[in-house]
C-alpha cells in the first residue's frame, strides 16, 4: 500500500533519500551497533580500523537506501 508518507518522500528525489535514510540511519547506526561491542571488549583499538568500518557501513547503508527507494518506486508505479 503507498500511503501519503511514500508520496512526500519521494519528493526529495532518490539521491537524497538514499544518503539520509541509507547511509545515515541504516550505515550510522548499524555500524555504531556493531563497532561499539568490538570497541568495549578491545578487539578494536585502532581508530583507522574504527574509520574503516565506519565508512563501509556508510556505503552500504547507500545501497540500502537505493533499494529501498526502488522497492518503493515499484510499489508506487504498479497503483
Amino acid at each position: 500500500m503507498i500511503t501519503n508518507k511514500w508520496i512526500s518522500l519521494r519528493k526529495m528525489g532518490k539521491l537524497k533519500f538514499a544518503l539520509i535514510y541509507g547511509a545515515f540511519f541504516w550505515g550510522c547506526i548499524c555500524g555504531s551497533a556493531f563497532i561499539t561491542p568490538l570497541i568495549l571488549n578491545n578487539k578494536i583499538n585502532n581508530i583507522f580500523l574504527v574509520l574503516i568500518y565506519y565508512i563501509v557501513w556508510i556505503v552500504g547503508g547507500y545501497f540500502v537506501g537505493r533499494y529501498i527507494w526502488e522497492k518503493q518506486e515499484k510499489k508506487f508505479k504498479n497503483k
